[in-house]
């Protein structure tokens, strides 16, 4: 991480911050300095900070509110060419197999690092300024972050039993190393993890190969586990244990700093009971599971305290690069099952007001199981502050000094805004892309001050950057016939 104490490059002075106050978030005046990448400091008194040298700019800030820009924590964006493209019967059977595997074989390294730019654009243009992006030809994928500004976290698709990816093994571990090393990663803003693709597609050898590297470099896991049947399937055949036991088993969640484990649909609660005691943070994509699987019972994540975070996936299953999206639907989650309870249901056959008492009741008690979810902090905690915290090299989605400064400014003033009673539930609940007015990723602003989705949809770097990506897309589809 970018030292705090080198010289001040930047200084914000703002009406309004979302600022971390103990286990909660507050809006208050704030005065912000910024060191290159990272807050080096923040004054809740304007009068407290220093003077600042001749050079350094100097920004009023009024009439908005400044937030921490948002980290997804689990993307493909180089799978935004495949919006629109699946068949609906594919998602019955195996998605990536049936699916993504057979058009993935023939993408190249410019393909990749062409989509990969389009796809952040738009997460962008929702407030994101960091990705968790886990895919193939990771030098494309660092590229492509860097062309357009974006922060990320790479994590080259690792995998020695199955998919696109066994021939390339040696070189993607290769990758992660450089990456992991690079002496421009504070700079760039793009980091490494190590890429375990999925437990049915890397075997127990390769894990224990892993180790070592997760120790020497410091490296983070991103890995798929129990999202599928087959997962489950294969992984008993072949070790005779389920997804979760195998990692566990194997060591490398203990010799990790941290692990960021996707999808846990099939986790069981044992497992859950053991990732909870472990550096783990599970990731839960929410529209995605719609359309790929089904969802995972949060409930049970949160009563064995695994900690959680929300992602977006892929476009080719979820359509949009938006964590406030999931944000607003893991919000409404708390009553969701009450619908299909044997309460409700049973009202529904027979009827009454003392059946339809009894289905009230038990949406009253759904309600009180996922209760931190009634907290604006704690939802979006799951798209600021937690996945932020998930790699050693660096801090994200807070403003407060040390942390990246990646930051949203949003428009008050903006009609999904008023009446402006409640900042941050309306960050939550409503619909605020619109109102996302400047955003600044690793210390530099990533548009002109013209609210940052108009700023990309007419900018000449979109229209460079889609125009290639259509034709790459177009030679992609013949290829793969």
């Amino acid at each position: 991480m970018q030292s705090a104490r080198k010289p001040i490059t930047h200084r914000l002075i703002c009406d309004n911050v979302a600022l971390p106050s103990r286990d909660t978030l507050i809006i208050e005046p704030a005065t912000i300095d910024i060191a290159g990448s990272v807050i080096a400091a923040v004054y809740r008194n304007e009068a407290t900070a220093p003077p600042l040298a001749p050079h350094v700019i100097c920004e009023r800030l009024h009439s908005v509110l400044v937030t921490p820009s948002y980290v997804d924590a689990h993307t493909h964006l180089a799978l935004t060419c495949l919006r629109g493209l699946g068949r609906d019967g594919a998602a019955d059977a195996n998605l990536v197999e049936t699916f993504f595997y057979k058009i993935e074989q023939h993408m190249t390294p410019d393909d990749i690092r062409a989509f990969v730019r389009v796809g952040g654009l738009e997460a962008m243009m929702s407030g994101t300024g960091l990705v968790w992006d886990h895919y193939y030809f990771p030098e494309a994928i660092a590229d492509g972050l860097r062309d357009i500004g974006l922060a990320g976290v790479v994590a080259p698709t690792v995998q020695d039993r199955g998919g696109p990816g066994v021939a390339a093994l040696d070189a993607n571990i290769d990758a992660t190393i450089a990456l992991a090393t690079s002496s421009t990663s504070e700079n760039d803003g793009v980091f490494s993890a190590l890429g375990l693709h999925a437990t049915d597609t890397v075997s127990p050898e390769l894990l224990q190969r892993c180790i070592p590297l997760t120790e020497k470099y410091n490296l983070p896991v991103h890995c798929h586990v129990a999202q599928s049947l087959d997962e489950v399937e294969r992984v008993h055949r072949l070790d005779g244990c389920s997804p979760g036991t195998q990692l566990i088993r194997s060591g490398i969640l203990d010799s990790a700093p941290h692990s960021l484990l996707v999808h846990g649909i099939f986790l069981t609660d044992d497992e859950l009971e053991a990732l909870g005691q472990r550096k783990v943070t599970l990731a839960l994509c929410p529209h995605s599971k719609q359309i790929f699987a089904y969802l995972p019972d949060l409930k049970r994540w949160m009563t064995h305290d695994v900690q959680w975070v929300v992602g977006t996936d892929c476009a080719a299953s979820n359509d949009a690069w938006s964590v406030p999206r999931e944000l607003r639907f893991i919000a409404g989650m708390r009553a969701m099952s009450a619908t299909w309870s044997a309460a409700h249901q049973n009202y529904l056959s027979k009827g009454g007001p003392a059946l339809a008492k009894a289905a009230w009741k038990e949406r009253g008690r759904l309600r009180n199981a996922l209760a931190p979810l009634g907290s604006d902090t704690y939802v979006l905690d799951k798209g600021w502050r937690v996945p932020g915290a998930m790699h050693p090299a660096f801090r994200a989605g807070e403003v407060s000094e040390g942390s990246l400064a990646s930051l949203a400014v949003w428009d008050t003033t903006h009609p999904s805004f008023w009446p402006n009673e409640n900042a941050l539930r309306t960050l939550v609940w409503g619909r605020t892309d619109g109102a996302l007015k400047r955003m600044m990723i690793n210390g530099s602003w990533s548009t002109s001050e013209d609210y940052v989705g108009q700023a990309i949809a007419q900018s000449d770097m979109w229209k460079e950057f889609s125009t290639e990506a259509s034709e790459r897309l177009a030679m992609l589809m013949k290829r793969a016939s």
